[in-house]
């Protein structure tokens, strides 16, 4: 959401781990464990498109269409939805879903329309940028 830049090793190295521990193709997972509620645990949608955050363009866009098309036929989404099956799963619909297919959206199309204008840095959301993490 700004607080770091994309291209920080540190934030590449976390999502590098919780794509390994936590992903299920383009779905992040919260976590891998009983939680006390019953049924399976699916991809938590928000947790999916913070993926496409990470100035990893083609990453990004495929991240965001596989969340996108998880959506019923009325535009829907849940909370989560199943990695194989694509079912919905979790309260319906998700607010925060939507908070994260429209943050995504605009960070997709803010690094697209730079690339064509010929700048070759990811964009950064706060001004000025934050210090580089040591």
């Amino acid at each position: 959401m700004g607080c770091f830049r994309g291209t920080e090793p540190f934030i590449l190295r976390t999502l590098e781990w919780l794509r390994a521990e936590l992903g299920a193709g383009p779905f992040l997972r919260r976590y891998r464990m009983d939680d006390g509620v019953g049924g399976p645990e699916g991809g938590f949608i928000l947790c999916g498109f913070w993926l496409a955050l990470a100035n990893r363009i083609q990453e990004a866009e495929d991240v965001f269409v596989a969340h996108a098309e998880a959506s019923n036929h009325l535009g829907l989404l849940a909370e989560e939805i199943h990695p194989l099956t694509r079912e919905q799963l979790g309260n319906f619909p998700q607010a925060f879903s939507y908070l994260g297919l429209i943050s995504a959206a605009a960070r997709i199309d803010r690094v697209l329309r730079l690339r064509d204008e010929g700048q070759s840095e990811p964009p950064h959301l706060l001004e000025p940028e934050p210090p580089a993490i040591e």
